[in-house]
């Protein structure tokens, strides 16, 4: 038995469990959502750990969805959470594992989100996202870190697979029902819109290059130029303009961190203080060789609305300005309030900067306190050049979108994957040859 045929089986029982919820959707809605939750309900009874990590990112995908059919993953995606979480902490207690305590880099943020509760307006909304992002924020490292203890990195070799077939779901659609995945004229992909196709595509080129810094050789040459292939492919079927200008940056910053940390920090202040000046020029390019279309010009100057996006959350921050903020998940009732007034102005959608609503749910503490977790995490391997690219990336990305300050999206999971994997150390006493077969048959455990 190859390799190939022991991996086509996880995919294969992955496909029987995504395939039997659709067909019970197709029936009602409530009995899909029964049959989700005792799916995950088996595979932990049956410390099938690594099928629950993968369904479960996968159910964050399907909720990320609009279409109606996956209308009960968004039902039971909150129970599965919790569900994720619990068994997390109780994987953590019963293992004793110290790499996974990733929420001690950011217990300064989990204090403020605590404290961010007295002042929040919707206290049972606030306490179920506070508890959420607390509970996977424990979970992804503790799940990880014993799914590598047990099956080392062949796994992650399994889960990418994974993610690229939901890239090729999408293409297919493209090519044989475009209605399906297009947003107004735009790819979406299996997403809920362009943006997050490329949110996921970004973080996930920064899973694979933290693997990589890890695992040099758990991908063949031809692997890699295919995986990456695939997500500049999506990438640029989605349009989104900050991933691709993100994805760019992250080459730009390694070769010069490479050379040197002071040409590293002269790019940056030039990317950062230039801002404007690129801007202008970029528009000047734009049109000489005619991407108008493709650029979406006409949205460039206000950056799709997050100029007013922005200029709005920052007055309010301004007004009330505290060292605790309103309350986990405060910035998307107040855009969801002031949705007519925004939409006026040219805006739709919320504060598309995580960092503005991370500063309006927990403070101006809060904020700290979460940056200097991010920090933290990343300082254990600092010392590699992809860390300072794959950081400022993140930062970026953040910066223009909101996903990181939110838990029950399909992207703040990965970006905790690749923290994890930043301080996650293989006992040295491993053997580097053991037989990838093996573990692969481990891998495919028979589900009876």
């Amino acid at each position: 038995m190859n390799q190939l045929y022991v991996n086509s089986g996880f995919y294969f029982n992955i496909l029987f469990f995504i395939i039997f919820w659709l067909t019970c959707a197709q029936f009602s809605e409530l009995l899909s959502v029964v049959i989700v939750f005792s799916t995950f309900l088996y595979l932990f009874i049956k410390s099938l750990n690594h099928y629950f990590f993968v369904l479960f990112f996968l159910l964050l995908v399907l909720s990320d969805s609009r279409l109606e059919i996956l209308s009960f993953s968004v039902v039971v995606k909150p129970y599965i959470a919790l569900f994720f979480g619990v068994s997390g902490v109780f994987i953590l207690m019963k293992n004793h594992y110290k790499q996974n305590l990733l929420i001690l880099y950011f217990i300064g943020f989990v204090i403020s989100i605590v404290f961010s509760l007295f002042f929040s307006n919707d206290l049972l909304s606030c306490f179920q996202k506070s508890l959420s992002y607390i509970l996977l924020m424990i979970a992804v490292p503790a799940f990880l870190t014993m799914i590598l203890d047990k099956y080392s990195f062949a796994f992650l070799k399994l889960f990418t697979y994974a993610f690229l077939l939901i890239l090729f779901v999408g293409i297919f659609f493209y090519f044989f029902n475009p209605d399906v995945v297009l947003l107004d004229d735009r790819y979406r992909g299996v997403y809920g819109n362009p943006n997050g196709l490329g949110i996921a595509c970004l973080l996930f080129f920064f899973l694979l290059q933290t693997i990589l810094m890890k695992k040099p050789n758990l991908f063949t040459q031809k692997e890699v130029i295919f995986i990456i292939s695939l997500i500049i492919f999506n990438l640029l079927l989605s349009g989104s303009r900050s991933s691709l200008l993100v994805l760019v940056m992250y080459y730009v910053f390694l070769w010069a961190n490479r050379i040197s940390p002071l040409i590293s920090t002269i790019v940056i202040l030039f990317f950062g203080i230039g801002y404007t000046i690129i801007l202008s020029n970029l528009m000047y390019f734009i049109s000489l060789f005619g991407l108008e279309s493709f650029i979406r010009i006409e949205t460039l100057e206000n950056a799709s609305g997050r100029f007013i996006a922005w200029e709005f959350i920052w007055q309010k921050i301004s007004f009330s300005f505290s060292a605790f903020g309103h309350g986990m998940g405060a910035t998307e009732e107040l855009y969801k309030e002031n949705y007519d007034l925004l939409s006026i102005m040219g805006h739709q959608g919320n504060a598309h900067n995580s960092f503005l609503t991370i500063w309006y749910d927990t403070g101006i503490l809060g904020l700290l306190g979460f940056l200097i977790g991010i920090v933290l995490s990343f300082f254990y391997s600092i010392k590699n050049s992809k860390v300072l690219p794959i950081l400022i990336g993140v930062f970026i990305s953040s910066f223009f979108e909101s996903w990181l300050s939110a838990s029950l999206n399909p992207f703040t999971i990965i970006f905790l994957m690749v923290i994890t994997l930043f301080y996650y150390n293989e006992d040295e006493d491993e053997d580097e040859d053991e037989d990838e077969e093996l573990v692969a048959k481990q891998l495919v455990k028979e589900i009876n």
